[in-house]
């Protein structure tokens, strides 16, 4: 016969069963993805939000880090300031921009408003540029070297930590 769980007893084997699936996965579901490289395909040309395009030529040119994010996600409120630490921190290595996903220029213009020194902003209106790239919450922190995607992560509190094992030390 098999017992019966109470609500609190029930609530721990939950818990045990998220932890020891945490365990399972390994520490990359925790520290991010090292991703198999996924390059950047010749017909993908991103628009900027001031009329420029980036190309795949581009990307490989130097190391990338693009920031996914949207308007309308909770999580992007403080994008701005973010992702000018990120350049400030890891500029002089990578070229920093950031990705809009699936919105119109109109409405990324109202929400970035007069901000200082904005960071470059590229449109992925329909959203394949974050799909093809395995994109599924935002902000989400994309490493591209040589045309390449090789790292993927949440933008965390402590993202400079998690980069700095891409880059030789200053």
């Amino acid at each position: 016969m098999i017992p019966i769980l109470g609500g609190a007893q029930r609530k721990r084997w939950a818990v045990l069963g998220v932890l020891l699936g945490f365990v399972a996965l390994g520490p990359g579901l925790l520290e991010g993805q090292v991703l198999e490289p996924r390059i950047v395909h010749q017909g993908e040309h991103l628009e900027a939000l001031d009329g420029a395009a980036l190309t795949p030529a581009e990307w490989k040119r130097r190391d990338t880090i693009a920031i996914f994010w949207a308007s309308w996600s909770p999580r992007c409120r403080e994008i701005v300031p973010r992702v000018q630490a990120l350049e400030a921190r890891w500029g002089q290595q990578a070229w920093v921009i950031t990705v809009n996903f699936q919105e119109d220029p109109a409405t990324i213009r109202n929400f970035l408003g007069v901000e200082s020194s904005p960071p470059p902003v590229y449109l992925d209106t329909a959203g394949t540029f974050a799909r093809r790239h395995g994109v599924t919450t935002l902000p989400t922190l994309v490493l591209f070297r040589g045309g390449e995607a090789i790292y993927q992560d949440r933008l965390r509190a402590d993202t400079d930590r998690r980069l700095a094992r891409f880059f030789p030390a200053e």
